[in-house]
Parts: C-alpha cells; sequence; structure tokens
C-alpha cells in the first residue's frame, strides 16, 4: 500500500538520536508511521504529515479531522457507492488501491479484479475495520497537501525541524498511482518530480541555511557523513541530521553452518527423488551467504524450505506474509535460488514453492489458507526468464516485474515431473 515505509526500528533509533524542535514537519508521510512514533513518545510536540497520492492524503485528512472528497471513474467507479464519511472514503480509496493491483490483462487480474467488485460491501466493511483501529488514539496537528520541499518551508518559516525520506526512484512514485490517477477525480496538489540523485545538493542546502533537519536516505552520500546507518533490510538506510550523536546500527544476521552436497546436474534423471526440507532461520542465512549477492542484508522470512534432489541440495525459498491483498489467500515469496546455474535447476525451485504438499504445511503451521503465491524479480527487463512459463506475469513496474501463481495441486515429486518433461532434458 506505502512505498518506501521506514522501518519502526529505524524510527525509534533516530529519536533516541536526535533533538527535535517543538514543531516537527514531515515529508512524504506515506504510511505515517514517523507521526505516530513521535506522538506516542512525544505527545506535547506538534506534528504536521505531508504527502501528494491520494491514498496518503485522504488519510492526512482523516488524522486532522478532515474528509477528503473523490469521485472515481472507468472501472473503479463503482466504488463511489462506498462514499461517505471521511472513513468511508479512506477505505474506498484502500480499495482502490488494492484493485490497481490487478488492472492488467489476465485470467488472473480479471479473476481477481471481478472478485472483488462482487464483494464490495464486505471488503469496505473490513477496511472500516483496520482503519478505525489504526486512528485509534492517534491524531496529528496539520496535514499539508503539497509538494515536500515546500513542507521544508513551512518548517523553515515555523522554526520547526524536517523530517523525511524522499523517493527513491525518479517517477517510480507516478508509475504506482497512474492506475488510480487515471480513475479517480479529487484535488490533487501540485509537485515537481523528484530526482534522488539531488538529494545531497538538498541537504547541503539544508545545511547552509542551518535549518533542523532528519533526512534518511537509502545511498550513502560523497561528503555528507550520516549520522546513523540502519542495515535491516535488502540495502543500508542513511540518516543525514543537523543535530545527532552518532549512531550505527545493523541487525545482526546469525548463521549455523551444516553440511550438505551440492547439486551436480549432470546426475539428475527423471527417476531422481524430491525432498523438500524446513530450514531455520539461521540456517537459512548460511546457504544466503554463499549463494546470493554479497554485501546485501537479505531479509528474514517467515519460514525456509531447502530442496534436494536425490540428497543433493538444488536450491531454497522464503517465504513472509503478503505485504497486500488477502493475507489469508496470498503468501509472498520472498526469495528463491539454485545452487546451480545449469539445466534450468532455477525454474524449477519456485514451482516447487507453489506445490499443495509444501503450501499444506504452512497452511497448518499458520491457520491460513493459501490459493497463490507471489513474488517480485526486480529487472529493468520486460521479462524474466526465470519465471516466464511457470508463473503469471501480475504487474510490471519501475525496476520490477511481480509475478504470481496457483497453489499447483500436485505433490513435490510430481512438480519435478513436470519441470523434467518440459525444461530438464
Amino acid at each position: 500500500m506505502f512505498i518506501g515505509s521506514l522501518p519502526k526500528k529505524l524510527i525509534t533509533q533516530i529519536l533516541n538520536n536526535i533533538k527535535l524542535k517543538d514543531r516537527v514537519y514531515v515529508g512524504c508521510s506515506g504510511s505515517f508511521k514517523t507521526e505516530h512514533a513521535i506522538k506516542t513518545v512525544m505527545p506535547e510536540k506538534f506534528v504536521s504529515g505531508n504527502d501528494v497520492s491520494l491514498l496518503s492524503c485522504s488519510v492526512g485528512k482523516l488524522l486532522v479531522g478532515e474528509r477528503l472528497d473523490v469521485k472515481f471513474t472507468g472501472r473503479i467507479e463503482p466504488l463511489n457507492d462506498l462514499l461517505g464519511d471521511a472513513i468511508d472514503n479512506v477505505a474506498a480509496v484502500c480499495l482502490s488501491t488494492t484493485l490497481a493491483r490487478f488492472k492488467g490483462n489476465n485470467q488472473y487480474c480479471h479473476s481477481h479484479f471481478d472478485h472483488i467488485i462482487r464483494n464490495l460491501r464486505d471488503y469496505h466493511r473490513t477496511e472500516r475495520e483496520k482503519i478505525n483501529r489504526y486512528i485509534d488514539g492517534f491524531t496529528i496537528d496539520d496535514f499539508f497537501q503539497g509538494d515536500f520541499r515546500q513542507q521544508i518551508v513551512r518548517a523553515k518559516e515555523n522554526d520547526g525541524t524536517i523530517m523525511m525520506f524522499a523517493p527513491t526512484y525518479k517517477g517510480g512514485y507516478e508509475q504506482i498511482y497512474k492506475f488510480i490517477s487515471e480513475n479517480s477525480e479529487w484535488i490533487q496538489p501540485h509537485y515537481d518530480i523528484w530526482d534522488p540523485d539531488n538529494v545531497e545538493a538538498l541537504i547541503e542546502e539544508l545545511i547552509i541555511d542551518k535549518q533542523d533537519f532528519a533526512i534518511v536516505a537509502d545511498k550513502r552520500l560523497n561528503n555528507i557523513e550520516p549520522r546513523i546507518m540502519f542495515a535491516g533490510g535488502n540495502k543500508p538506510i542513511y540518516l543525514y541530521a543537523h543535530e545527532a550523536r552518532s549512531s550505527i546500527r545493523i541487525e545482526a544476521k546469525k548463521s549455523q553452518p551444516f553440511k550438505y552436497k551440492p547439486i551436480d546436474p549432470d546426475k539428475i534423471t527423471e527417476d531422481s527423488k524430491i525432498e523438500i526440507k524446513i530450514l531455520n532461520g539461521q540456517q537459512l542465512n548460511f546457504l544466503k551467504d554463499v549463494y546470493l549477492a554479497k554485501g546485501i542484508n537479505h531479509k528474514t522470512g517467515m519460514i525456509n524450505f531447502a530442496v534436494f534432489i536425490d540428497g543433493m541440495l538444488a536450491g531454497a525459498f522464503i517465504f513472509s506474509y503478503a505485504q497486500f491483498g488477502d493475507k489469508l489467500k496470498e503468501i509472498y515469496m520472498l526469495s528463491d535460488f539454485s545452487t546451480s546455474r545449469h539445466r534450468k535447476i532455477s525454474k524449477l525451485i519456485p514451482m516447487l514453492a507453489t506445490s499443495r504438499s509444501v503450501i499444506d504445511l504452512i497452511n497448518r503451521k499458520y491457520m491460513i489458507a493459501i490459493e497463490s503465491v507471489y513474488t517480485t524479480a526486480f529487472t529493468d527487463k520486460p521479462v524474466s526468464m526465470k519465471y516466464r512459463g511457470i508463473f503469471d506475469l501480475a504487474k510490471r513496474g519501475e525496476g520490477f516485474l511481480n509475478y504470481s501463481s496457483k497453489v499447483r495441486e500436485a505433490t513435490p515429486q510430481e512438480v519435478f515431473k513436470i519441470w523434467y518433461q518440459k525444461y530438464g532434458h
């Protein structure tokens, strides 16, 4: 739903290491995690939020006791029947972001889109309940609908601290919300597209102006030392601040080595036996250090599996809870990798991840009912050769592709047979 949200641990660390002025102006609020954290630990502070997307603006208005008016058009016009008070409108906007995930022209997207439209009121009721829980006891003092650079001006004029994590991809924000923008009418704020390459120049300007600031970036700048580094995701995040105590935080990822025999692709036959084993997080970290790109602090999942062919390790895959959509019926494959690049073993690993036997293990453990698996390929190419033919392309974005697959009603051994006949020769 929100892009580029800061980890809660990083927000806590920031608040523990910087001194905020009495008035805090947040730029690019997104999910309002920063505002919520400040109001929780420093309720006396004046807090102003800011953003430009329909979703964030509708939430921001709600948090200051106002309603954002919107009219839906095109494919999502039925959402107009759900509009009403401020919470009704935010819930409808949330549903528009869900529908946007299934805007594609394929059977997977059409079926999901149509299902939501047929059950709009049930989905809307659920969104209202989530929003009521979200805003329980949480308000902010001000919300500015517009360019974050104007929010910086407001902070400067009112002797406040500016805090923000600006967009990290030029034009990515616009691409993500393109479908919603084309199918809605509301008073959209004016703003200039941000180029993340300008973050160092922006911080230098704030330093020259002696502006109190806390700016988060996903890159180490050439001429400015960070005050905080947080390494807890795919890549480090840095805080640049006018006043702060030096702080380096790295989430330690422990590794547990274990003996295994790497796959010999030439020994795979049609009669090879498949075995899938659950690994603990430390064992999986050991494999990721060996087979995934160096220098990346890979995320931890909810459950990890290793694939063995005739006792030889062929690869592994990691699941986490779905970030969007129906978390009871969809699951996110955080990562999958093979121990060999030969004989298209890289295709076998994600295929096995969708096996009914594997999914049922997860269903029993977490009391859910997964029907589909989705994942992301980070690439600028039009397709991912690994997922092509075995997963459906659900979404193409700036620098990424989202793929999905229904659960395969087959055992791992049966999935292997399908793979072998099509790719394994």
